[in-house]
C-alpha cells in the first residue's frame, strides 16, 4: 500500500472502501487481522470482498412524497421501473446514488441480551 503522504504528494486521493468506508489509517479488523486493499483502485478492502461477491450493486432512489429510500439491482435496472413501492408513483422519485447493500452483524452479546428480553416477555405473557 502506498502511504497517505506519498499518495497526496503525487496528487492521488486517499483510498476509501466503497462498501464499508474504511481508509488505510482506520482499517477493518477481521479474524485474519486488519484489512488491506483488494484492488489497484484502492476502493475495495479485503474484508468487503465477500460482500461485493454476494450482494449486488444497487441503484438507490428516494420518494419525496413517501419519505422512503428503495433500491433496484443495477444489473436489472434496464428492465425495471423506478416506481415507489409504497405509492407506485414515479413523479416524486429522486436519484440517491449507487452502492452496496449488506447485512449488519449483530454482536453476540447483544443477541444474547435480546434473547433474554424476549424470554422474559414470553414468561410474562404465559
Amino acid at each position: 500500500m502506498i502511504r497517505k503522504g506519498v499518495r497526496l504528494m503525487f496528487g492521488f486521493g486517499v483510498g476509501v472502501c466503497k462498501v464499508c468506508g474504511c481508509i488505510e489509517e482506520h482499517a477493518c479488523v477481521t479474524e485474519n487481522g486488519p484489512c488491506s486493499w483488494a484492488n489497484e483502485d484502492e476502493d475495495l478492502c479485503s474484508a468487503c470482498v465477500p460482500v461485493v461477491d454476494f450482494y449486488p450493486q444497487m441503484h438507490f432512489y428516494q420518494c419525496s412524497s413517501c419519505k422512503i429510500t428503495f433500491g433496484i439491482d443495477a444489473r436489472l435496472e434496464e428492465q425495471s421501473s423506478a416506481n415507489c413501492p409504497i405509492c407506485l408513483s414515479d413523479v416524486d422519485i429522486n436519484d440517491a446514488g449507487s452502492g452496496y447493500v449488506s447485512l449488519t452483524r449483530i454482536p453476540l452479546e447483544q443477541v444474547d441480551h435480546q434473547e433474554d428480553i424476549i424470554g422474559e416477555h414470553e414468561d410474562e405473557a404465559s
